[in-house]
């Protein structure tokens, strides 16, 4: 029995697999250090939004309005709507 949720993952695994794929023309002429340091630069990257949301659940931890309330919190009102509606 195929679920929307085994579907949304099949989906998201073609599209990063074709990522992966049409990088390849262009971290060529970079060549094997290039692609490790834009690897390296996309992980740190993750790395300090994860550690950022960590450090706002810590500090403020809600029961409601996941993303959007947070941003609502520490940096504006209307910025906190959009991000709702983005989320939604």
């Amino acid at each position: 029995m195929v679920t929307d949720k085994h579907q949304m993952i099949a989906m998201s695994g073609c599209i990063g697999i074709g990522f992966y794929i049409s990088t390849g023309p262009f971290s060529g002429p970079g060549g094997p250090i290039a692609i490790i340091m834009s690897f390296a630069l996309v992980g740190v990257l993750a790395l300090s939004v994860m550690m950022s949301i960590a450090e706002m659940v810590s500090i403020r931890p809600m029961l409601f309005g996941e993303m959007s309330g947070f941003v609502t919190e520490f940096v504006d009102v209307e910025l906190g709507v959009a991000v709702g509606i983005v989320y939604w």
